[in-house]
């Protein structure tokens, strides 16, 4: 079983370094075809559609990969089709609700908050993209609890990135709103696409009585304050700034950002492989399973994630070139991102094992505390100093946020990610 999670999880890292490879790339060539303020309007746009579209899936995430991991393990299809279905119906309508008072008031948006005008007709092509959106992430968590994980990176990181950066460089595309209803096309043809593949893919079984909307909606509803919360930390980070500084430093933020990334896609990789097991293991109480499968995780995340740190850190300014002369002045700012995620990494998949362990509570008031600390050092940093401000702001909050889920870790599974070495 052990052998089998590894293979999984060097697949994984493969497929998402491919991702981060392709991200990269059309980060690139965004900046480059957009320049330094159209660009920013676009990030801008596309920062307030994610946190949107996690809003609007109401927390369901990690219900959805547990439940489907458990279904998964005991090969109980029908449970997982029927829980696929069931969270599906739950956010259509709160979806359609985000993206309609987005599209509404997007001129208000752009005008009076960001004081951007020209964002406007941007937030309004984004709105139609959220209702898919949320749709396909649920798509391809339960593809990742159902443990075909290939299908999951493919369908959540590779293809719509990869739809985007093809149009740009086919298409004689040089504005944020041209670019945004490509990215919007790219999120319905992959929910298409992934709603046909799980049909195809997942047996049918026998389905099984639903579960009830309210009982979801009770397991959700904390994790949904600590999604919000995670993503506030670097959503909120580029929200701050745009209304702040405004899109040149929000391009330069996020180019930075998206780089940084890189160093903690081993930790994504090994999460999508590893907490449907941790879900398993925990419902059948073997703890010293859970503790073992988290230690060897850390390792194989170190392994893989400290020769990408230092090549970012000993080289960030060629890095940073390739998006642009402009950007080079920005290389700091890669550097104080990319320490925030090695902490990340060597910290473990705490916030993982405590959504999969059923400590969601826990989870929400850990991530709280140091989700309003962030935002607020966030809003204090980025006044006082700019994009150096928010740099520093956001790799703190990042940091506080892992080592506070350490100890709560340690305190509720008696397991302490960062002693992995014993």
């Amino acid at each position: 079983m052990l052998q089998t999670i590894y293979t999984k999880s060097v697949i994984s890292f493969c497929l998402k370094l491919m991702s981060a490879a392709i991200l990269y790339i059309v980060t690139v060539i965004v900046t480059r075809k957009l320049g330094k303020s159209e660009s920013g309007i676009y990030f801008i746009g596309y920062s307030l559609t994610i946190i949107s579209c996690e809003i609007s899936r109401l927390g369901l995430d990690n219900v959805l990969l547990k439940r489907v991991g458990i279904h998964s393990g005991n090969q109980l299809w029908g449970g997982a089709n029927s829980l696929l279905k069931t969270t599906m119906r739950m956010v259509v309508f709160p979806s359609c609700i985000v993206g309609g008072l987005i599209w509404l008031f997007s001129f208000e948006i752009a005008a009076n908050i960001f004081s951007e005008p020209e964002l406007s007709s941007t937030l309004s092509y984004f709105s139609l993209s959220i209702p898919f959106l949320a749709a396909l992430t649920l798509l391809c968590i339960a593809f990742q609890g159902a443990s075909h994980t290939f299908s999951s990176i493919i369908l959540s990181s590779i293809m719509p990135p990869g739809i985007l950066g093809i149009a740009l460089l086919v298409l004689p595309i040089k504005t944020s709103e041209q670019t945004t209803i490509v990215y919007s096309f790219s999120i319905i043809f992959t929910f298409v696409v992934s709603y046909l593949g799980w049909i195809k893919a997942v047996p049918r079984g026998l389905e099984s009585k639903s579960i009830s909307v309210k009982t979801l909606l009770n397991e959700s509803f904390p994790l949904l304050w600590v999604a919000v919360m995670s993503q506030g930390l670097s959503i909120g980070t580029i929200i701050i700034l745009g209304i702040i500084e405004g899109a040149d430093e929000v391009s330069q933020f996020v180019t930075a950002q998206r780089v940084s990334l890189i160093i903690s896609f081993t930790l994504v990789a090994v999460n999508v492989a590893y907490a449907p097991r941790y879900a398993q293991l925990y419902s059948e109480s073997n703890l010293s399973g859970i503790k073992s499968l988290s230690y060897s995780s850390t390792k194989f995340m170190l392994l893989l994630s400290i020769p990408i740190f230092l090549v970012l850190s000993v080289f960030p300014k060629y890095v940073m070139s390739v998006f642009g002369p402009e950007f080079a002045h920005s290389s700091h700012v890669l550097v104080i991102l990319c320490f925030a995620q090695m902490v990340n990494v060597m910290t473990g998949s705490v916030g993982i094992l405590l959504a999969m362990t059923n400590h969601q509570i826990v989870l929400r008031n850990a991530v709280s505390v140091t989700g309003i600390f962030s935002l607020l050092l966030v809003c204090i940093l980025s006044y006082a100093f700019g994009l150096t401000g928010a740099a520093i702001a956001s790799s703190l909050g990042l940091a506080a946020q892992n080592l506070f889920l350490v100890i709560i870790v340690k305190r509720n599974l008696g397991i302490n990610t960062i002693t992995f070495w014993k």
